[in-house]
């Protein structure tokens, strides 16, 4: 029999937070003289999560959205150039692995779950998955986030009907049948329905040559975010500003804002909360100071709880940040090797050995403006914050350098993208 390629695809949209049981360390240079190139130093920890079997509770989902965060982190180490932008949203490639892990078994199950920090009871990842996507699914005129997921499979191939039914009761999938003998029309039709489910946003998921007469099965997810600041930025208030790069000096349009914000810092960063109206997510801005900046879950949760309301005097760069990764390489260096080969264990999926994941396509848009952030952007209310009865401390926080961001959930930290802007003008 003839060995079947599984393509594993991922679609996204912007950018988001960080963080877990891996640390990358960023050397910066004064921001006077951004010129030197940083030192980035990984170093692993173990992320050891305690999942329990009460279904969907706070501690189930808290653990999705470390284990998502942490792998999300750890691949974006793979693929970080301090010089160059990046960003990725770990949620959309975790879930679509996720659904790849339901058709895994033997050594592959267990790669999978090493690297993605899975339980091994099925049903619990299931549930809080499916309540996830339940809960964080809205469409509204001043906040909209879609995660859509799908399978698309040979027609005329005996495909495990159990596994389609999980994907379509926990993960909210789509599920076609496609000739993928007509290799050209498959691949247009997936993309189609990705470049519909990202507002446009994310085109050509797969390139030329992704989809073969060998494909047997494509796994995509698309996630498209877009959202109003809380509080806005008036077009009044930008003005051409520097921007010191690990390369020299760039002019970009800087917004400004004298807001009452959250924020607090220590001695590697400031870190300021810009919050979304009408919804609980929130971009984190991490800018480093003077030396090294260690970035790791732990910090992050430490950062965000020693948040508070200040004056901030903020100037932020608008940017529109574009990137297309092939993973293959980056996840294989992560640990997850046996899917990749003709030896995977993906009978869950269909009752045959020789089935392997081809690569992962991952795609991701995030434009930040005055009005907001669209991923796949944004519009804005004015509103302001209620008055405090006691002096506040005034904050300067200038983004005039390269700085780390996130887009994650306040409640549940699930970290739905993540980026570093190392040029605001450089897409």
């Amino acid at each position: 029999m003839k060995i079947g390629k599984l393509s594993a695809v991922l679609t996204l949209i912007i950018i988001a937070v960080i963080i877990g049981a891996f640390v990358f360390q960023v050397l910066i240079a004064p921001k006077e003289n951004y010129i030197s190139t940083p030192n980035i130093n990984l170093q692993p920890q173990n992320l050891n999560l305690s999942w329990n079997d009460r279904g969907v509770n706070e501690e189930n989902l808290r653990n999705v959205a470390l284990a998502s965060g942490n792998f999300g982190l750890a691949l974006f180490s793979q693929i970080f150039n301090v010089s160059n932008n990046t960003v990725i949203s770990p949620l959309s490639i975790w879930l679509a692995l996720a659904m790849l892990y339901e058709g895994a078994r033997g050594n592959t199950a267990e790669e999978m779950r090493n690297v993605m920090y899975l339980p091994r009871n099925r049903t619990i990842l299931e549930e809080n998955i499916h309540w996830f996507l339940e809960n964080f699914e809205n469409h509204t005129e001043n906040y909209t986030l879609s995660i859509a997921n799908a399978l698309w499979a040979q027609e005329g191939l005996d495909i495990n009907k159990d596994y389609v039914q999980i994907l379509q009761d926990y993960y909210n999938a789509y599920f076609q049948y496609l000739n993928f003998r007509n290799a050209e029309k498959a691949r247009n039709i997936i993309n189609s329905w990705v470049e519909n489910y990202t507002n446009g946003k994310i085109k050509n998921l797969l390139p030329q040559g992704s989809i073969t007469p060998e494909t047997i099965a494509v796994l995509t997810n698309a996630i498209y975010f877009r959202a109003i600041w809380r509080y806005i930025f008036r077009e009044w208030e930008i003005s051409s500003g520097s921007f010191y790069t690990s390369k020299g000096k760039v002019t970009v349009d800087m917004m400004h804002m004298y807001q009452n914000l959250r924020y607090t810092e220590d001695k590697d960063a400031q870190i300021l909360e810009l919050p979304y109206r009408n919804c609980s997510l929130s971009m984190l801005i991490v800018l480093p100071k003077h030396g090294a900046l260690n970035i790791n879950i732990d910090k992050i949760i430490a950062w965000r709880q020693s948040l508070k309301y200040v004056d901030a005097n903020l100037s932020l760069p608008k940017f529109e940040l574009h990137a297309n990764y092939k993973l293959k390489k980056p996840l294989e260096r992560m640990g997850l090797k046996s899917v990749f080969t003709s030896s995977a264990d993906l009978t869950g999926i269909f009752p045959y050995r020789g089935i392997y994941a081809e690569d992962v396509y991952h795609k991701t848009y995030i434009s930040v403006n005055e009005n907001g952030t669209e991923a796949a952007a944004a519009t804005a209310i004015p509103q302001s914050s209620a008055a405090s009865p006691f002096p506040m401390k005034r904050v300067d926080f200038n983004a005039n350098h390269p700085f780390f961001f996130t887009i994650q959930d306040r409640e549940t930290g699930a970290i739905f993208f993540m980026g570093w802007v190392a040029n605001p003008i450089v897409e």
